[in-house]
Order: structure tokens, then C-alpha cells, then sequence
């Protein structure tokens, strides 16, 4: 990026015809061009008008060739300068935005374009979408997919495992309840039988045996379980064999509340049209009877959902204000909403 050896200057007509297009002016030493070359950067720069033509003007130069000088300025600048403050901050510049990335990614469960926009917002490196997911993307392809113990040690957990789905693809997960620590994790083609044991295998093969098993009910990880461990105890965990066992009662009796309404204005409409004395008679005693079966369908259903919701309540581990919950509170509170439910 030499200043000595810009663009040179045309001939006249006549000397074309000789072969040479441009020759170095002499009287341009290389002080006179660094001066016109830093006065039109700093015309560029500051967006002064009228600079680059006076200067044309004043040396009787192309404005093409002044603006290379002050392009080559700039690009020298920003070697001796800018480039040097990057290198110095680029490591900490990325750490910081992986990081970041990171923790929008695991501790906010933000998704990846929402990273992105939080991320260009406080003006962080990596904040393309297309940067944050090749980051993950590797950083996740570094990480093993099963805890190693990496001793002959065995260590004997209790696991909780559960399927999670990106696009409709399942991730068998398995973590220890009691640290959070992820003891396997893998993307898999099914969620059946054999995956599970699979996974279990995985685990005992790498010094993680389970005590016990923490899962919902699903029909692939049962049949796992007992392929590969049936002598170990697995039990519904909490949140599903409430959801699953009483949860589903809230949908049948929403139903048969409805029925029963059905039934009410079938009644109804029957009773209009009665004609007798004795057919209005009936289809009254009918009506009655509908209208008090539909009364008693539907402050059960609005009961039973109220307690259902009580109890779902109860397994959040904070309360309204934010504060930890102490687990006897939540024990009590479930127990007591299953009593009334059984009452």
C-alpha cells in the first residue's frame, strides 16, 4: 500500500500511439500526495463537499486517483490501528458472545432468532442467525452424549428420563434429579422399545447404573425398562401420574356434562311438543329429572377441575412472589387436594 507508486497521468494525443498510457509526474513528491490524500479522507469522512474538485482543481489530478490515495490512507490506517485493537479484544469480543449465547440458549430457553435479536441489541459478535446456530451446533458436537465416570468406579443413580422432540424428532434424555446433571442425552429415529434400551445399556456401559427409574408412562420407555432393568423399581414421576391418572378425569367429566346438558334441551324441545295431558305429564317429570342430573354432571366437573388444578399447582417449585417453596408445604397441599378429590 505504497504511496510512491499511485496512478499515473495520460499522455497527449500524439503519444499514444507509442504504447505508454500514464506516466509518474515528478513534481507530485510523496509529501504533496500523502497531504492531498489525507485531506480528501478527511473531506470523506466528515462528509465535506466540494473538497475532492478544489483538490482536482488545485494539482491538476483526476479525482479518481485522488480518491486511491485516500482509499490507500484509510486501508493503511486501519492496519496500524483498528486491526491492532481488534486482535488485541477479538478472543474476549467472542468469549463474551458465546457466553452470552449460551445462557440466552440454556438458562433462558430462548430460541435461536430470539437470540439473535437480544444479541444484535446490545451489539454482541456472533448475532446472525445463521453464527449462533453453527456456534451451538459445534460447541454441542464437542460434548460427549453419555456421562463417563472415566474410573472403575460404579456409580448407582437414580434416573429420571423423558423424551423431548425438535421438529417432531425425538431426544432421549436422562438426567439425575438430585444435581440436574445430564447423564445422556441422544437424538434418535424412534423413542420404541429398543431405543430405550439402548440407552440404558449406553449408560451402564460408561459406570452409570440406576437404582431406580423416574418416567411417565409411555409404552416405549416401559418396554425399555423392563428389557434392560426390570429388577429395578420404576415408578411414574409425580407431575404425569397426577396429570396422566387424574387429569384425564377432568376431560371425561367435562364430557359427560355436556352429555347431560344434550339430554336437557332434547327434554326440552320434547316437552313443547307434547300435545296431552298426560304426555306433557311425562316428558315433565323427564325434563325435571334431566335438569337436575345435568345440575349435579356439572358441579362435579367444576369441582373436580378446581381440584385438579389446586393439586397441579401445588408441584411448582416457587410461589407468586418468587420464593422457593419448601417441599412439605407441596406434599401437604397434594394430599389434601387428592383427599377432597376422593371425598
Amino acid at each position: 500500500m505504497s504511496l510512491a507508486n499511485p496512478e499515473d497521468f495520460q499522455f497527449p494525443l500524439e503519444e499514444l500511439f507509442e504504447g505508454r498510457l500514464f506516466t509518474r509526474r515528478t513534481d507530485l513528491s510523496n509529501d504533496i500526495r500523502l497531504l492531498i490524500g489525507t485531506n480528501a479522507l478527511h473531506a470523506m469522512l466528515n462528509r465535506v463537499w466540494g473538497t475532492i474538485t478544489h483538490l482536482a482543481d488545485e494539482y491538476g489530478i483526476s479525482r479518481t486517483f485522488i480518491y486511491s490515495l485516500a482509499n490507500s490512507i484509510k486501508k493503511i490506517g486501519q492496519f496500524l490501528f483498528k486491526e491492532a485493537t481488534l486482535t488485541t479484544h477479538a478472543s474476549s469480543l467472542r468469549e463474551h458472545a458465546i457466553q452470552t449465547m449460551l445462557s440466552l440458549r440454556l438458562e433462558g430457553c430462548s430460541s435461536i432468532g430470539a437470540i439473535s435479536t437480544m444479541m444484535n441489541r446490545f451489539d454482541c459478535d456472533l448475532s446472525s442467525t445463521g453464527s449462533i446456530s453453527q456456534t451451538l451446533s459445534q460447541i454441542g458436537g464437542l460434548l460427549p452424549m453419555t456421562v463417563s465416570t472415566e474410573t472403575s468406579i460404579i456409580h448407582y443413580l437414580v434416573f429420571a428420563s423423558d423424551e423431548i422432540f425438535s421438529k417432531s424428532v425425538p431426544i432421549l434424555i436422562t438426567v439425575d434429579p438430585c444435581s440436574s446433571a445430564i447423564l445422556r442425552m441422544e437424538l434418535a429415529d424412534s423413542r420404541n422399545a429398543d431405543d430405550w434400551k439402548n440407552h440404558f445399556e449406553c449408560l451402564s456401559n460408561n459406570g452409570i447404573e440406576a437404582i431406580y427409574l423416574v418416567s411417565d408412562d409411555g409404552t416405549g420407555i416401559r418396554a425399555g425398562h423392563a428389557k434392560v432393568m426390570n429388577d429395578k423399581l420404576r415408578q411414574s414421576d409425580t407431575y404425569h401420574g397426577i396429570a396422566h391418572n387424574v387429569g384425564s378425569w377432568v376431560g371425561r367429566l367435562e364430557i359427560a356434562a355436556y352429555a347431560t346438558i344434550e339430554k336437557e334441551y332434547e327434554c326440552a324441545r320434547k316437552l313443547k311438543s307434547a300435545k296431552s295431558k298426560d304426555v306433557q305429564e311425562k316428558r315433565q317429570a323427564d325434563y325435571t329429572h334431566a335438569i337436575q342430573l345435568a345440575e349435579k354432571a356439572i358441579t362435579l366437573y367444576d369441582d373436580f377441575s378446581y381440584l385438579y388444578r389446586c393439586v397441579i399447582s401445588e408441584l411448582n417449585v416457587f410461589d407468586n412472589d418468587g420464593n422457593l417453596r419448601s417441599r412439605q408445604q407441596a406434599e401437604a397441599g397434594v394430599i389434601c387436594g387428592l383427599m377432597l378429590i376422593e371425598v
